[in-house]
């Protein structure tokens, strides 16, 4: 988890896009604490900025999103954003990197931990600060949905389930990190189910 980028897209969802200076400053101070040489770490702030923006427009400006997290479509739109947006920024970084002397190897285990760490941190702890600072109110499931809903949740559990025990995990996906992959349904169980 890396929960930094998880509270800078809290606070952007939450106070608007006007925060991305506070958002620069702890990113920057993060990178060059790491030892990183100025000119890469300028790099890397721009696409942990392009992150925070891209993530805000889609989901605010895109996708109606509401911080409070009460509809499906606002988790659905939550999770494919915290999903894509680091994973292409990442990408951007890592290739950046490559280009700076990095060894391509390196860069690619680098990309693999930056982008399951903004993942995994979006997906965790950006939705309990924005639970919690909005004081959802959600109101109360369908009986009519909850069956259905109830059935999809179990069925990609279990697919996660044998993709991780069957050892069919893609191999740029850290085998260390496989005990957190049932981490999002139990947060879907969580948020939807009380």
């Amino acid at each position: 988890l890396w929960t930094p980028s998880a509270i800078a897209l809290a606070v952007v969802l939450l106070y608007g896009l006007h925060w991305w200076p506070g958002v620069a400053v702890g990113a920057f101070v993060m990178v060059t604490s790491r030892g990183i040489p100025v000119l890469p770490s300028l790099v890397i702030l721009a696409f942990v900025l392009v992150e925070f923006c891209a993530s805000w427009f889609l989901l605010l400006r895109v996708f109606r999103f509401r911080p409070e997290l009460d509809r499906v479509r606002d988790v659905i739109s939550f999770v494919l954003v915290s999903f894509g947006i680091p994973m292409l920024t990442m990408t951007m970084t890592a290739v950046s990197l490559v280009a700076f002397g990095v060894d391509p190897d390196r860069a690619t285990q680098m990309w693999a931990w930056w982008w399951w760490s903004h993942f995994s941190g979006n997906l965790f702890v950006a939705p309990a600060i924005l639970t919690c600072a909005r004081h959802s109110r959600t109101r109360r499931l369908r009986r009519s949905r909850v069956p259905l809903e109830v059935l999809a949740l179990v069925l990609t559990s279990m697919i996660v389930v044998l993709l991780v025990l069957g050892r069919w995990l893609p191999t740029w996906l850290p085998v260390a990190h496989a005990p957190y992959y049932l981490l999002p349904f139990l947060l879907w169980a969580g948020v939807r189910f009380g």
